[in-house]
């Protein structure tokens, strides 16, 4: 990424008027999408020429709210440079369990339909709650993340109403525009165990008319894990995905950790989804003789 241009009316008071820090002077959060905006990116990162010429598709995650600002400019560059002619191959990751989520989410659509770039979304709850409380605490600043479960799943569906209202709109006008170039898009995976995140995206996929095999929306969860979600929606027709952890156990244990502090419920779905492949196996056993 290039710096600042000189002779640009660009000055330091502009950039540093969009920190905000915490009582020890630490910053945690700026503004990306001014310095986007400024125009001041002068070349591809190298990443993303690689994603161009294999054509692959990374989704990026998200990380503390002190590394975010910077992620979130990586993703917001690298899409305004990949994703384009409707092809979204960056995705940047939104954690629903921070509450400036949702309003971030929506300055970033707003910023991808004026860029002209495709919107490239994993959507999820998040999994640093924990520590950044307690990082919020020792700082010294608001606490950013959601108050209680409930918070964060009322963030989750409004997250969903951003992404599934602009994919609507973005049909709906590319059907109507002469110049189907000068449409924006947004393809997005609702990265979720939990049911009821689930159901709502689908319920308002069918009230705004957007297909299930549409390529806009996507549904993804861990391999081995809300089996019974990915095949249930793989067998309607929706677009499902596994994700699947590898490295060293180092790595992977506490990411999976971390995804189950994710959602509580997660260890009550366990529960619930062995019961229905136990359910599954007396079937499939008092099925058997008959099919012989």
């Amino acid at each position: 990424m290039g710096g600042f241009s000189r002779g640009e009316n660009w000055g330091a008071h502009h950039w540093t008027e969009t920190y905000r820090s915490d009582k020890h002077g630490r910053i945690h959060i700026f503004s990306c999408l001014l310095f986007l905006k400024s125009k001041q990116i002068s070349s591809t990162p190298t990443f993303v020429q690689e994603l161009q010429k294999y054509d692959i598709i990374a989704l990026t995650d998200a990380e503390y709210i002190n590394m975010n600002p910077g992620l979130r400019l990586l993703g917001l560059c690298s899409m305004k440079q990949c994703n384009t002619g409707h092809r979204a191959r960056i995705f940047y990751t939104y954690q629903a369990y921070l509450k400036q989520t949702a309003k971030e989410l929506a300055e970033d659509v707003e910023f991808a339909k004026a860029s002209g770039f495709t919107f490239g979304v994993k959507l999820v709850r998040g999994a640093y709650m924990v520590q950044e409380r307690q990082r919020a605490r020792e700082g010294g600043y608001p606490d950013p993340v959601n108050d209680d479960f409930e918070a964060t799943c009322r963030s989750y569906a409004t997250c969903l109403d951003v992404l599934l209202n602009e994919v609507a709109l973005t049909r709906t006008t590319s059907s109507l525009a002469l110049d189907q170039s000068l449409t924006s898009s947004v393809r997005f995976i609702t990265a979720s165990h939990n049911e009821d995140s689930v159901l709502y995206a689908m319920k308002r996929m069918e009230e705004l008319g957007i297909p299930k095999d549409g390529g806009d929306v996507f549904f993804g969860q861990l391999y081995g894990m809300a089996d019974h979600l990915s095949f249930s929606l793989g067998s309607m027709g929706y677009y499902s995905y596994k994700s699947m952890p590898y490295g060293a156990l180092s790595d992977t244990l506490p990411y999976l950790s971390r995804r189950a502090q994710e959602n509580k419920a997660i260890l009550v779905n366990a529960r619930r989804e062995r019961n229905l492949i136990l359910k599954t196996l007396r079937d499939r056993a008092l099925l058997r003789p008959l099919r012989a």
